[in-house]
């Protein structure tokens, strides 16, 4: 089983540098511009099964590379609650002492205030996944397409060390008879 993990594109908020997780916000003109000329340049693969987030950005996205194809929303997949640090920058948070404990945590347990902490975030995407993965193969089907985030792609990089998942070239195999 193959999932083909795609970032959405731009956003106001990346092009500013903030945190954004929760919010939904739309690809910025920026972002609408890059994709177009993606497209026109990455063989993106084809999938029967495709998903995306939910999010705006992740649905605008696929909705650019892939007109009139259909895609269902997988909410589970949404970006890192950030909490009260949510449409914040590093300079805006840098000296605030719950942001200073988020970001030095090694533990993976400080949360964002009124937000998520980063093992609450790795098991969701987990979960999310194992899902996913069941429902593809159920379908009859080898491969999937997700149009997610950038916290949901690199989170899915740390699964290799549980021996479930596997990363190569993009791609995201699972090894289900491990779960």
């Amino acid at each position: 089983m193959v999932l083909y993990l795609i970032r959405h594109g731009k956003t106001l908020c990346n092009e500013r540098r903030l945190y954004c997780g929760k919010s939904d916000v739309s690809l910025s003109e920026l972002g609408y511009k890059e994709i177009i000329e993606l497209k026109s340049t990455v063989d993106y693969p084809k999938c029967r099964l495709n998903y995306t987030s939910g999010a705006k950005r992740a649905n605008e996205t696929f909705e650019i590379l892939f007109p009139n194809s259909k895609y269902a929303k997988k909410n589970d997949f949404f970006e890192y609650n950030f909490g009260d640090f949510e449409m914040k920058s590093y300079e805006m948070l840098k000296d605030n002492s719950d942001y200073i404990a988020w970001i030095m945590d090694e533990s993976k347990k400080v949360k964002c205030p009124n937000g998520e902490c980063k093992e609450e975030f790795y098991r969701r995407i987990s979960k999310a996944l194992r899902k996913l993965f069941r429902e593809v193969i159920e379908k009859g089907e080898e491969e999937a397409l997700l149009i997610c985030h950038g916290g949901v792609i690199g989170t899915t990089g740390t699964f290799g060390r549980n021996r479930l998942w596997k990363r190569s070239m993009g791609r995201v195999h699972a090894n289900l008879s491990q779960s």
